[in-house]
């Protein structure tokens, strides 16, 4: 389970958010697994009330689920919000390339790259956490490019089954296509060639769809 600091200023309910949000995106708590408040609270340093907020907060993202007499447990991935999800992520970021394209910045096309460079460190090194958090950080690059980090938080907020979806993919599938796919999106951008680029990250952002079988038939039990 990753724990972490609690940020400078930063409100109990925020942390404890923050941290069940961290653990359920990257599958430490899997889907349909219970989640004791208590639990949670004595591992946080936090009382129960916080983490009771933090849950009624992931019950509005659909992380999670309240039974009654049950407890809280770990949503299943539900494919209609994944599919609205990178629906949503798909409008947005066919917008974020025509921005950059239309000006590209010297200063973002070198962090892109080393973005790049580091991904394909990780994945060498079959270090999938580093990879996936590479991952978000090259999206967030782009939206940064385009000066639309506040557009990147929203994106981020109704991506959570996508983004468990991707985690699964990443740590199961073996042909991984996410590094190649983002270094002919970039190179694309580069050149300015923004219907290039388009084409390729709507090609990147449907990948699931390809794998879902797969994954399906590995992880029955984590899929409504």
């Amino acid at each position: 389970m990753s724990v972490f600091e609690r940020l400078a200023n930063e409100k109990a309910s925020e942390y404890a958010y923050r941290y069940l949000r961290k653990n359920i995106i990257g599958l430490e708590f899997t889907p349909n697994s219970r989640i004791c408040e208590a639990d949670i609270a004595k591992e946080l340093g936090l009382s129960r009330t916080p983490v009771r907020e933090a849950l009624l907060e992931l019950v509005k993202n659909k992380l999670v689920v309240v039974y009654p007499q049950k407890g809280s447990f770990v949503s299943k991935i539900d494919y209609n919000l994944v599919e609205e999800s990178r629906f949503v992520r798909l409008v947005l970021e066919k917008a974020i390339i025509d921005i950059v394209c239309d000006k590209p910045d010297d200063k973002f096309i070198d962090k892109l790259e080393i973005n790049i460079r580091n991904q394909k460190y990780y994945l060498d090194k079959e270090d999938k956490t580093n990879l996936m958090q590479l991952d978000n950080e090259f999206h967030k690059i782009l939206f940064e490019m385009a000066n639309k980090l506040q557009t990147h938080e929203l994106v981020e907020s109704i991506s959570g089954h996508f983004d468990r979806l991707r985690n699964l993919s990443i740590n199961t599938i073996k042909d991984i296509k996410t590094v190649s796919d983002h270094e002919k999106i970039f190179l694309a951008i580069k050149s300015c060639d923004s219907f290039k680029a388009k084409e390729l990250m709507e090609i990147h952002l449907s990948r699931h769809k390809f794998e879902e079988k797969i994954l399906r038939e590995k992880f029955s039990d984590y899929f409504d």
